[in-house]
This record gives C-alpha cells, sequence and structure tokens, in this order.
C-alpha cells in the first residue's frame, strides 16, 4: 500500500507540475498564443504548425483544443484548420514527451530556485509568470524521477506481476488501462511518461507498450469533448471529430499486433518513441484530409434549430483567472453576435414592404440582457479573486464591452425597431434616397460592428485607430443625410414631408449605435497613449 501512495503521490505531482507550468505559460503569454492561434490558420499547413507550436509553449493539448474551440464556436477558424491545429497539437504533446524522456532531473534544483526567486521579485508581471514556468518545469522533473523511483519498487510486487500477466493474456485491457488513466488525469503526456518509467524497468513488452500508449493517446481526446459540451454544434465537432482520428490509428494498432508481434526493444524510451510514431502516422494520414474529416463530422452531427449558442461561462471557474477570462471573452463576443443578429432583423423594415420580426428581436434582446446580467455577476465574482493588473484591466475592458452591446440591444428593441414598425403599419416607407442613405450608413456601422467584435478579441492597434476614426465619418455621413433630407423637406416632396421623423431618428439612433460600438477601441488607445481625454481643440 505505501509503494502504490508513493507511486500516487509521484503521479501528483507531475500533473502538479504540468499545471502550473500551463497556468503560468497561459497568464503570462496567453493573449499572445491565442491571437497568433487565431491569425495563423489560413490554410491547413499553417494551422498544424501553430496547434504544434502552441501545445510545446503551454504543455497541453487540451488547452490548444479548447483555444481552438473558442474559435471555431465564434467563426474565426474553419472547422478543417482546427483539425489541421489538432493534428498538431497532438504531435506537440509527444515531442514534449520526447523532450521530457532525457534525463533532466539534475536541472530541477536550478529551476525550482529561479522560478521561485522570479515569482517573489516579480509578482503579477512578466517575469514573475515566467518563473511560474520554470517552478512548474522543475517540479515536473521532480515527480517524473519519483514516478521512476516508485514505479521501480512497484514492479518487484507480486500484485504488478499478476496485472501485467493479465494484460498479456489479454491486451486489450492495457489498451483499455491507458485510455483511463489519460481521460482521468487529462494528460496523455503523463501517461505515456509513467509507461515510459514501466518500461525502463523492462516489465513490459513492446506489444503492451503500443497498446498502453495508443489506450494514452484514445483517452487524451475524451477530456476536450467534455470541457466543450455546451459549446456550439461547430466546437463540439471538431472535438470529436479528434477523438476518431485517434480511434482510426488505435484501430489500425489492433490490426497491426493482430498480424505481427513486436520485437522486444530493451530501450526505456520505446513508449515515447511510440508515441511520436502513433501521432506522426496519424498526422501523414489525416492532414491532407481534414476537409474530408470535417464535412463528415458535419453529417454525423447535423445542425438543428435546436442547436442554439448556449452561455461560455457554464463551465468556467472563476478560481481559475485565465480560464474564466477566455470564457468570459468568448460570451462576450456572443452578446455581440446577438446584437448583430438584431440588428439585421430591425432594418430588414427599411425596404417597402420589408417586416421587422418584433417578437425574434424581442427574444433576442431578452437573451442579450439576460447574458450581460450574468457576465456581469460572473465578472463581479471573478474580480474578488486577487488578479494581476493586466487581468484586473482586462475584465473592466470585458464588462464595459457588454454593457455598450446592451445599450446597442436597447436602442435597437425600444427605439429603430419601433420606429421601423410603426413606419410600416402606417404604410409611410422613406424616400428611395432616404431608404439609400440610411442603408448604407446602416452597413457601415454592421460593419463597424464586425471591427470591434475583432478588436476586443485581438486589441489590434491599428484596427482599434481605424475603428474609432469611423466615428467621425458615420458623424459626417449621418449630417449629409440630414442636410439633404431637409433640402428635400424645402422642395416640398410628400415622402419626405411624410417621413421626416422616422428619418431623423432613425439617423439618431445608428449614430448612438455606433458610438456605442466605438467605445471597444477607448481602453486599447488609452493604454497606448493614443487618445487625447477630450476632442476639444486648445482656445
Amino acid at each position: 500500500m505505501s509503494i502504490l501512495l508513493e507511486v500516487l503521490s509521484a503521479a501528483t505531482l507531475l500533473l502538479w507540475g504540468l499545471n502550473v507550468l500551463k497556468k503560468s505559460m497561459l497568464d503570462g503569454f496567453g493573449t499572445k498564443l491565442r491571437v497568433w492561434l487565431a491569425s495563423a490558420t489560413k490554410n491547413r499547413a499553417l494551422s498544424f504548425v501553430s496547434g504544434l507550436g502552441v501545445t510545446v509553449a503551454v504543455q497541453s493539448s487540451t488547452a490548444t483544443a479548447l483555444m481552438l474551440a473558442g474559435f471555431v464556436g465564434q467563426g474565426f477558424v474553419s472547422a478543417a484548420m482546427a483539425q489541421a491545429g489538432m493534428l498538431g497539437a497532438n504531435l506537440g504533446t509527444s515531442l514534449v514527451s520526447q523532450l521530457l524522456s532525457l534525463d533532466l532531473h539534475w536541472l530541477s534544483p536550478a529551476t525550482l530556485v529561479l522560478g521561485f526567486a522570479l515569482q517573489r521579485l516579480y509578482p503579477d508581471r512578466r517575469l514573475g509568470h515566467m518563473g511560474g514556468v520554470f517552478f512548474g518545469f522543475g517540479l515536473l522533473l521532480v515527480g517524473l524521477e519519483m514516478v521512476g523511483r516508485a514505479s521501480v519498487q512497484m514492479l518487484h510486487g507480486q500484485s504488478m506481476d499478476l496485472v501485467l500477466q493479465l494484460m498479456a493474456d489479454v491486451p486489450l485491457l492495457a489498451l483499455l488501462t491507458g485510455a483511463v488513466l489519460a481521460t482521468l488525469s487529462a494528460s496523455s503526456m503523463a501517461v505515456v511518461l509513467f509507461v515510459m518509467a514501466i518500461g525502463a524497468a523492462g516489465q513490459l513488452s513492446a506489444d503492451l507498450t503500443l497498446m498502453m500508449v495508443a489506450g494514452a493517446n484514445l483517452g487524451g481526446a475524451i477530456p476536450p469533448i467534455f470541457a466543450t459540451r455546451h459549446e456550439g454544434i461547430h466546437a463540439r465537432r471538431v472535438m470529436i471529430g479528434n477523438l476518431l482520428v485517434r480511434a482510426a490509428g488505435v484501430a489500425v494498432v489492433l490490426v497491426l499486433l493482430s498480424w505481427i508481434s513486436l520485437p522486444d526493444i530493451d530501450s526505456g524510451r520505446l513508449a515515447v518513441d511510440l508515441h511520436v510514431l502513433f501521432n506522426l502516422a496519424l498526422c501523414l494520414l489525416f492532414l491532407p484530409l481534414v476537409g474530408q474529416v470535417s464535412k463528415l463530422m458535419a453529417v454525423l452531427l447535423p445542425e438543428r434549430a435546436a442547436d442554439e449558442p448556449r452561455s461560455h461561462l457554464g463551465t468556467a471557474s472563476e478560481d481559475e483567472p485565465v480560464e474564466a477570462l477566455a470564457a468570459a471573452t468568448r460570451e462576450a463576443l456572443r452578446i455581440g453576435d446577438m446584437v448583430e443578429l438584431m440588428l439585421e432583423k430591425a432594418m430588414a423594415g427599411l425596404v417597402p414592404g420589408g417586416v421587422a420580426p418584433s417578437e425574434a428581436i424581442g427574444l433576442l434582446e431578452n437573451n442579450v440582457d439576460l447574458a450581460q446580467g450574468r457576465l456581469k455577476l460572473f465578472m463581479s465574482r471573478l474580480m474578488r479573486h486577487p488578479l494581476s493588473d493586466a487581468q484586473r484591466e482586462r475584465s473592466l475592458e470585458i464588462m464595459s464591452y457588454a454593457l455598450n452591446l446592451e445599450h446597442v440591444g436597447d436602442i435597437i428593441d425600444r427605439s429603430l425597431n419601433r420606429l421601423l414598425v410603426k413606419s410600416a403599419e402606417r404604410q409611410a416607407p422613406l424616400s428611395s434616397e432616404g431608404i439609400s442613405e440610411i442603408d448604407a450608413i446602416y452597413h457601415a456601422v454592421l460593419s463597424n460592428l464586425h471591427a470591434a467584435q475583432t478588436v476586443f478579441l485581438s486589441r489590434d492597434l491599428a484596427m482599434a485607430r481605424q475603428l474609432m476614426e469611423t466615428k467621425v465619418q458615420i458623424r459626417s455621413m449621418v449630417r449629409r443625410s440630414q442636410d439633404r433630407h431637409f433640402r428635400r423637406l424645402q422642395d416640398g416632396r410628400a415622402d419626405s414631408i411624410q417621413t421626416s421623423g422616422l428619418h431623423l431618428d432613425m439617423l439618431r439612433d445608428l449614430k448612438r449605435i455606433n458610438a456605442h460600438i466605438v467605445a471597444v477601441t477607448e481602453p486599447v488607445l488609452l493604454e497606448l497613449g493614443q487618445l487625447r481625454d477630450s476632442r476639444l481643440t486648445e482656445w
């Protein structure tokens, strides 16, 4: 029993080290990694490389999977490119296991001391987060060494001999064991390293090693599925598609071992070598087929009307600021998508004969209010936790953006939509010139909403400046439309006289909507000193 407890404690330390390393990397560099991952998905090769690179950086394919799921759910990354990114993430995990299979335990004292010192000297700064990375890596190395020593002691026990003999008689049990361990630990890499430690003692045949490694790869695809169960259908397709790809690899392994038996190789690195070969083979086989895999998943998991987007806050914990902020960011973007749909539906009543679906707009407005209220409560709870300055600033940005989106929804529902409905009831459409002018302003505002979503996610300075400049452009468009409208009134145009109030009120509402949209740029511009406190010139 004492040996088993020692193995469990060693495995716990290893997993804790992985978690500390991942958390510190995401805290310090998560935003840049997310932006890079989202932007480097133009083709399957770039997607593959970006998935591999991010996974090597954060030491977790699950973290990469959740990032990709969020991007797919918001439409920033296609399902096929996300599938390519997942192949890269899986290979990245196996390459990291290769690095950790080297005898690096002598580095642990230096990395622990350096990491602890950096965290103490530079808390809430990037160097402090880098210290967390070093500290986590040191814990991981200590845990790995403890796993190796404890595994040797455990293998000398009679009960372990019985387990290994049972696995030899029933190879599927080895596959199942690897899958269960990887699912419970949420880390295929940790299981492979554990198998490596057992194999180093010479107690595992090559066949059993391959079965356990294949099982670990299969089980490693399951935690992301549970983590994205509340995401949209598109995100779930990618995660389940990743599981099917790994299942196909496992099926090939089973067929292979039914025909031939691998020669026993006296190598403690066999497990990590097989881990790399397994994922490399999947990359070579499925990278050209990511489009077909995505189409297959669309057939197996069809989109239904009931598949409405759910809140991204359901599984997020305020105890994990990075994950909480990521979930809150996705939720704010979801609110933006609902507001965009409200605006499109409302403006359908602009053209003669068009009808704005008031009931649908009202339902969307209720959903926006509920989502914004939940997000506000979630962020208020999060801000009670110790946060870095950057995390606190981001929290305020998220709440401010969501509040501005709610104001936009209120304007659409309580003013703009009612104006268009009243116009339809009175059968008094705007003049053709008025429709053309307002339609141009509407499409400009809609384009700005798309840009605001991107600025909110990426915090890109150039795009933020460009979006802020459109505020002046919209103001000029509104002023020109007002001038033209007044000229039509002077000319005695009956259609303009009948709808004068409607025309001017719609211009006012679109201008107000745009002001709330453009407000997303202010935190970015203020932080970089690109915005004055007042637009007034000096006397």
